[in-house]
């Protein structure tokens, strides 16, 4: 990320061109003036999967999506492999189309299906809240060696990231 940062400093800052870029980076032609002229850096590379793309594979792309959703369902060893879409269509619905595009089709599916489905939930932690755990631990005592129980109040506050702990015996 320095690398681009760099590159796009030297060519708009700086005002260099492409090629002496080329020279002080080490970097290829092509890779500098990819950089250099990109404008908006948060765009989705996700891969193109609009039925008008695959003109051969247009009225059978709703059956494969539905076919893996419900894979998505289904255990790992029970889900269609692209083999297995590319028979099932051919047999069941008289697709006459080559197995690399449903291959191709099914590839950059699954892949926008994992990057789309994967996500988090963000932490919120309201101000003034704190989390609190109690239990029982074993401890040994410095100034004699023995062991013994005791139990263990700890509050957090993740809003200051203080906390507070209690021992008692």
């Amino acid at each position: 990320m320095a690398q681009i940062k760099y590159i796009k400093d030297l060519y708009e800052n700086e005002e260099a061109s492409l090629r002496e870029i080329c020279r002080i980076t080490g970097h290829s032609f092509e890779t500098v003036r990819k950089y250099a002229y990109q404008e908006n850096w948060s765009e989705d590379n996700l891969p193109d999967i609009e039925p008008q793309s695959y003109p051969v594979l247009q009225d059978f792309i709703p059956i494969i999506d539905k076919w893996l959703e419900e894979d998505r369902k289904a255990p790992r060893k029970q889900r269609h492999t692209v083999m297995r879409i590319y028979h099932r269509l051919c047999d069941e619905h008289g697709f006459t189309g080559c197995y690399s595009t449903v291959k191709k089709y099914v590839r950059k599916k699954k892949y926008v299906m994992k990057t789309l489905s994967a996500g988090y939930l963000p932490l919120e932690h309201p101000k003034g809240w704190g989390q609190v755990d109690f239990g029982l631990a074993e401890g040994e005592w410095a100034a004699t060696g023995e062991r013994f129980p005791f139990y263990a109040l700890t509050i957090s506050f993740p809003g200051s990231n203080n906390g507070v702990m209690r021992l008692s015996i």
